[in-house]
């Protein structure tokens, strides 16, 4: 992983990107660098260091094909919030990546109990 400091005398462009339910997401480009800045805004575990847990995870999954890690501050020195600065992945959302798999079986409008039945018989 190599080391590169943002601010090394060149400029930089933040755009937004989507919002999560958890976090903001910002992307970071300069020049051929493109990185995600994400604030944490909530937790979905009710932890107090969710950022610090995400990035472990990130860490914990480097080379499996998630994007790396390489920042993380939750001492709410420089912002109130906790941030993650993570490398960015083009591409496109995926609806359905966001809709649960029994839902996304169940498309014919059961409920969960009752569709879950049917797609392990």
């Amino acid at each position: 992983m190599e080391r590169r400091p943002l601010h090394a005398r060149r400029s930089f462009e933040v755009l937004p990107l989507a919002q999560g339910e958890y976090n903001l997401n910002y992307l970071i480009t300069a020049g051929s660098l493109r990185l995600v800045f994400r604030v944490n805004i909530g937790t979905q575990i009710n932890r107090k260091d969710q950022v610090v847990y995400e990035y472990k995870a990130l860490r914990l999954l480097e080379g499996s094909g998630s994007p790396p890690a390489y920042f993380v501050d939750d001492s709410r020195r420089f912002f109130d919030r906790g941030i993650l600065i993570m490398e960015f992945l083009p591409g496109e959302p995926s609806i359905t990546a966001a809709i649960p798999l029994w839902r996304r079986r169940c498309s014919h409008g059961f409920t969960r109990p009752r569709c879950l039945r049917q797609t392990t018989t």
